[in-house]
Parts: C-alpha cells; structure tokens; sequence
C-alpha cells in the first residue's frame, strides 16, 4: 500500500536544558512530544515526526532534521510560522520545505557534528552554565588525539571528572577532533587551533 501523503522536511532548534531529551515518553517533557503536538494542532489530524538522530536529556540542536506526513495543504510558509507560534520558546521550526516521499532524516543524512565546549576555569559558569561543561583539570588533548588516529573513535569518560549523571560513552565513527583554545569571554579570537583527522 502506497503512502500518498505529502512528506515534510522539518529543521529544528531547541534548547535541550528542560527536556527530557527527544523521544516521546510517558508523562515526560519531549522535543519529539512537543512537536507532534503543535503539528497536530496547525493540520488537525494525528502525526508522528521522524528525526536524524535522538539526543538524550539536557543535549541542544541547532539544526535537527526531521520529518512528518500530511494531507494538509498548508504552504510551507504557513507551516513554518503556525509551528512557531504553537511550539513553546526553548522549540523553534527554523526551516519547512516539501520533501520528497522516499526522503529519510536518518538514512539521507550525510553526517552529523557534535560540540562539546569545557569551560576550564575555577569560577563557576553562570551565563554559559547550560552551554558547557565545567572542568577545572587539564585536558590531555594529545592523548585524545592519539586515541582518535588508532581507532578513529574518542572514548569519553565524564563519570572520571565527577559529572555522575553523564555516563562513559563511545562517540563512534569520529573522524576529526578540533579543539579550540579560545579567550572568547575576553572577546579576543581563538589562540590556538588544533584540528586532528584519521590519516
């Protein structure tokens, strides 16, 4: 059976900080959750959202693609600002367009980037306390280089760093690791780059 309903891309941003990551679950705050409902209020019939990739509870994006079937004939135009003013502030549709039906957010996606800012300073972040990690120990950069060149995958140890609520995870197919060294809170450019790839 043929599925004739019109298929839309979706581009999201959202603030992850107060949402219990993306996937819908029971009596939990979710992106997933929040979207489907605002679609299903601007085109008034039920609706499931597909996404590129999950994120879990307290990650943010910029730009998380995904996509949702309609009947409505609702210009993209009107889409993107009904969702808009539906969807709470920390949710933003930044792009809407008609995509092609056989267009999967998963399996089309030419790769995803991830950023993971430290903060290393003793005084802790205020301005920025939701938008970093704050570590007060110095960074082995050239062993998370070295560890990046033999298996091209970074290992992440947060729970070493007493950050308990994040668990060790494996960032799988990484192919570069930039690290900047910035004096940004002093608004002065980066001092440093280091960009490592797989040889």
């Amino acid at each position: 059976m043929t599925d004739d309903r019109r298929t839309l891309r979706l581009t999201l941003e959202y603030d992850g900080h107060q949402v219990h990551g993306w996937q819908v679950q029971p009596d939990r705050r979710t992106v997933q959750g929040k979207v489907e409902r605002a679609l299903e209020v601007l085109l008034r019939h039920p609706i499931r959202v597909m996404c590129a990739g999950r994120t879990d509870a307290g990650v943010h994006a910029l730009a998380q693609v995904c996509t949702a079937r309609t009947d409505s004939e609702l210009s993209t135009g009107r889409i993107l600002r009904g969702l808009n003013g539906i969807l709470p502030r920390d949710v933003a549709a930044v792009g809407v367009q008609d995509a092609s039906p056989s267009f999967h957010p998963r399996y089309d996606a030419t790769g995803k980037h991830y950023r993971y800012r430290i903060l290393r300073r003793a005084g802790r972040p205020v301005l920025r306390r939701n938008r970093c990690w704050h570590l007060w120990g110095e960074l082995d950069v050239a062993a998370m280089a070295k560890r990046l060149k033999r298996t091209g995958k970074l290992f992440v140890f947060l729970r070493r760093h007493r950050q308990p609520a994040y668990p060790a995870t494996e960032m799988g197919g990484v192919r570069r690791l930039p690290v900047w060294r910035s004096s940004s809170l002093r608004g002065k450019a980066p001092r440093r780059s280091l960009r490592t790839a797989l040889a």
